[in-house]
C-alpha cells in the first residue's frame, strides 16, 4: 500500500516443499513488498517530473518563438530589473549581443 492505494498484489507460492511458510518468511516477504511499493511509486514520481518538465520546456520554447517573431525590440527583465530575455530585434537596437544583455 502506498498512501492508501494499492499498486498490486504479490502471490506467493511453496510448490517444491509445500511446507507452510513461517513468520520470518512473511517478514521477509512484507520487506521485499515495501521495497517493491517504493520502486513503484519512485517510478511514477519520476514519470510525473518528467511529463512536467517536457511540458515546461515545450512552453519556454513556444514563448522563445513568439518573442523572436515579434519585430519590435523586446527585453525581459526580472523583479530585480535583470534581463532574462532578449530578441533579435533588441539585439539590433542596442547593437550588443544577447548574450551580453542577458544577466
Amino acid at each position: 500500500m502506498h498512501k492508501d492505494e494499492s499498486l498490486g498484489v504479490i502471490i506467493l507460492s511453496n510448490s517444491r516443499t509445500k511446507r507452510h511458510f513461517t513468520q520470518d518468511d512473511g517478514r521477509l516477504c512484507e520487506a521485499l513488498a515495501s521495497q517493491v511499493t517504493a520502486a513503484i511509486a519512485n517510478a511514477h514520481i519520476y514519470q510525473h517530473v518528467s511529463e512536467l518538465l517536457r511540458t515546461r520546456q515545450e512552453e519556454a520554447s513556444q514563448r522563445r518563438a513568439i518573442l523572436e517573431s515579434i519585430a519590435d525590440g523586446v527585453v525581459v527583465a526580472d523583479a530585480r530589473g535583470r534581463v532574462i530575455m532578449a530578441n533579435a530585434a533588441a539585439e539590433r537596437i542596442f547593437e550588443t549581443p544577447r548574450t551580453e544583455l542577458i544577466g
